[in-house]
């Protein structure tokens, strides 16, 4: 472990506790905060425009000077004013996505959900998008000496062989997406043609460029409370070239965006030791457009109050200016992303009018909100779940440079990346790991790095402060270039890393990185409930199962009709099935009676036409392979199968026809094979995947006759939900059960049997029936309490 150099404090920003509201003085609110590392108190002074925030006690918060200070010295008072070249920061902690805050112009609810809330669903036109970006950094990054419209092609066809599937989805086939995205040729002609001068032209100038520095460079900062990528950073001799791609209309949130990236590098409107340019290019089929963008003060004060506003949202639920927001956001206007928004809104106490849930009855209504909250405590999960994963794993130094890579990893991550950091206890650790600082400075980093060989650590100073003790600083691993001088104020270090990653190990191809989406379990929970809440008939009927108790039919497999049916009537207890038809509502559905000889015959040629969802009992495990094998062979219908354990989709593949059988992990190596996916597809009648895989787009958007769980007593509501919405008949065989669930409330914890049940007590209607009883009685009051007896009651009345 090596440490660089220390400087005593960093007086570029204030860390500081809220202690006391001082109300409103002269239209201006007042607080008394504590500074953290001298605790000592100041008076916050918020006039203009921030004069609409409002601090609680308790709340920790950094004001940032956006002009460089040379004393260390605390004022008495700050005042944030529209001039003033200082901004407020609250929940820092809390990292807020640029990209997320400039599209909370309209509604930061739908920004919260939508930047947890992973979907795979996309549009053409951030698909096409993707595929320029691609291309345009590809062009860069191999610094390629020719380009015409054959090798465009030819790229073209590389991305989106990648993205079959995603393509599938937009109804798409493979040919009329490539011809739509050739016709952004010229714009990315004119970006290669800018890379051989060397020299971008805007509006205004020509804005030379020399080499490049990263392209999808993270940043992240524990200062502003933000993180963000840039697309491409460049540079020439005035410093650092920002370059934000934009495939829609120019708008001044775009700018704001841009203008941000600005301080998350740099921490200051100005600096004379480095200067960074910034650039938003709007791409388009008929031009390459490029604006340069320089921050200013009214754009960061305004992102600076939307982030805030989403921090705010994020860690309390509450709504910041909340009769400001109710008359200039109409929010639920612009929530195309989800459904969820209009309820999430109501939840928090603002009626914008909607008629979102005017179609639900109280039961479902509370049932949503209940799980509301779940999605709330799960946005912080996330955020910790992240934390951790920046840890270097045990086995990276032994990993070999040339981990395997796929040829599009290697194109866009060759370039070294850079981290910058500002003064304080910097620690530099030998192996694989992050450069990072105790303070939470910045950093520019992007997962885990590859193992370090000699040449890949080296500390440019272009200012750097030395202490007597800095031998620690020139050892092995790191060298300090050029000449040491001692400053007052803030020292900016550049620490250049080679190709940082996060990787992890895959049988088929060895290391490759890692993209982390969020929490699958959040994604599923509320993508599967959103949906089960739409307006429609199909929804409601699952709603009927689910949450209002309405029964279903059961089918029941015997050996002898009546043997089976004396067992059920007389003692259902002693049965060995009893416990399911227990947990299973049947009060107005007699069970359907079959025996094993007539199973086949009846799958086939009576249940796959029932249009419904039924429970299929009586069955051993391998009975119900047996059973799911015999009828996708006796049918011409398109069949899913899904199970909790690929052990099991394996052992059911196995006994299909191959050349008919598709494994969902299969899909790629199918597509490379036959690059039309609607062939694929069609000489595909059987499709398995696991629970997981079920919620995925593509498999939401092929169309099956029947789909069927294997082993629906492992299955949770919400994994049974996204089986559902498949197809109107769905089977659920009962299987081995080999997981833990029927232990909570929760919907992850409870079985989709469970939920079925009239009499069990974890059933939704028993759980969403407690929950309004406790509420009721939670807002009766004693009366008692109020101090009257029950004679004196009787005496009122009468």
């Amino acid at each position: 472990m090596h440490k660089g150099t220390i400087a005593p404090h960093w007086a570029q920003f204030i860390r500081g506790e809220v202690v006391e509201s001082k109300g409103e003085v002269n239209n201006t609110k007042r607080y008394m905060v504590e500074d953290e590392e001298t605790k000592k108190h100041f008076t916050l002074i918020l006039d203009d425009c921030w004069h609409q925030t409002d601090l609680r006690v308790g709340e920790i918060i950094h004001i940032i000077f956006l002009e460089e200070r040379f004393t260390y010295i605390l004022p008495d008072t700050i005042s944030l004013t529209n001039t003033s070249p200082l901004l407020l920061i609250e929940y820092p902690d809390v990292m807020i996505n640029t990209t997320g805050v400039v599209n909370s112009m309209f509604c930061n609810r739908k920004t919260i959900i939508s930047g947890y809330v992973y979907s795979d669903e996309s549009i053409e036109a951030a698909e096409i998008g993707t595929v320029i970006h691609e291309s345009v950094q590809h062009v860069i990054i191999t610094d390629m000496k020719e380009f015409n419209r054959q090798i465009f092609r030819e790229l073209v066809e590389e991305i989106t062989d990648e993205r079959l599937t995603k393509v599938y989805c937009l109804g798409l086939t493979r040919e009329q997406f490539i011809v739509r995205a050739m016709e952004f040729y010229n714009s990315v002609n004119d970006w290669f043609t800018c890379w051989r001068k060397h020299c971008v032209e805007t509006q205004k100038r020509e804005l030379p460029v020399k080499e490049l520095v990263a392209a999808e460079a993270q940043l992240q900062s524990y200062i502003f409370g933000f993180k963000g990528s840039i697309d491409i950073l460049l540079k020439n001799d005035e410093g650092e070239v920002l370059v934000e791609m934009k495939t829609g209309k120019a708008k001044p949130e775009n700018e704001a965006q841009v203008t941000f990236y600005f301080l998350l590098l740099s921490g200051f409107l100005e600096k004379q030791y480095h200067q960074f340019s910034g650039l938003l290019n709007y791409v388009h089929k008929d031009e390459n457009r490029f604006e340069q963008v320089q921050p200013t003060l009214p754009n960061l004060g305004n992102i600076a109050r939307l982030r805030n506003e989403l921090a705010v949202y994020m860690v309390d639920s509450r709504i910041p200016n909340e009769m400001q927001i109710s008359k200039t956001e109409v929010a639920c206007r612009y929530c195309a992303f989800t459904k969820h928004c209009a309820l999430v809104c109501l939840n928090d106490g603002i009626d914008f009018g909607r008629d979102e849930i005017s179609h639900l009855s109280d039961r479902e209504r509370q049932f949503y909100m209940k799980y509301l909250k779940i999605m709330r405590s799960e946005i912080r999960r996330v955020d910790e779940e992240n934390v951790k994963r920046w840890t270097t794993p045990d086995d990276a130094p032994a990993l070999s440079r040339k981990a395997k890579l796929t040829k599009r990893e290697l194109t866009k991550k060759r370039p070294d990346y850079y981290i910058y950091t500002f003064e304080g206890d910097i620690t530099y650790y030998e192996g694989l790991t992050c450069v990072s600082s105790e303070d939470g400075k910045i950093n520019i980093v992007k997962g885990y790095m590859m193992p370090p060989e000699e040449k890949d650590w080296k500390v440019e100073k272009e200012v750097v402060v030395i202490d007597d003790d800095s031998e620690a600083a020139t050892q092995d691993t790191i060298e300090i270039v050029g000449k040491s001088e001692k400053v007052l104020g803030t020292v900016l270090k550049r620490v250049r890393i080679r190709t940082p990653q996060r990787m992890f190990y895959d049988k088929d191809v060895g290391y490759r990185l890692d993209r982390f989406i969020g929490n699958n379990s959040l994604m599923s929970t509320m993508n599967m409930i959103g949906k089960l809440m739409e307006d429609s008939d199909e929804m409601k009927r699952i709603r009927d199962l689910i949450i209002n108790n309405v029964s279903c039919p059961v089918v029941q497999f015997a050996e002898s009709l009546i043997s089976q049916k004396t067992t059920i009537m007389t003692n259902i207890d002693e049965d060995e099935f009893g416990w399911v038809f227990d947990q299973i509502n049947i009060d107005q559905h007699e069970p359907v009676i079959k025996t094993y000889d007539q199973m086949n015959e009846f799958l086939v040629g009576t249940l796959a036409g029932s249009h419904n969802i039924t429970p299929i009992l009586g069955l051993t495990p391998e009975m119900a392979i047996t059973a799911i094998v015999g009828f996708c062979r006796g049918t011409t219908k398109r069949v899913f199968v899904t199970a909790s354990s690929s052990d099991l989709l394996n052992r059911i593949k196995e006994k299909l026809p191959p050349e008919r059988t598709m494994l969902y992990s299969d899909m790629d190596a199918l597509l490379k094979e036959n690059k039309v996916i609607e062939d694929v597809i069609e000489n595909h009648p059987y499709v398995l995947a696991p629970c997981s895989s079920a919620t995925r787009k593509f498999i939401q958007s092929l169309q099956f006759d029947v789909a069927i769980i294997a082993d629906a007593i492992n299955f949770n509501v919400i994994q049974a939900l996204a089986v559902f919405y498949l197809t109107e008949t769905v089977w659920l065989f009962e299987g081995a059960k080999t997981t833990q669930l029927d232990e909570g409330e929760a919907l992850d914890k409870q079985s989709v049997y469970t939920v079925f049940s009239g009499k069990s007590k974890y059933s939704l209607s028993a759980i969403l029936d407690k929950e309004v009883a406790e509420s009721l009685k939670a807002q009766t009051l004693d009366i008692e309490d109020l101090g009257f007896n029950s004679t004196e009651l009787n005496d009122l009345c009468n």
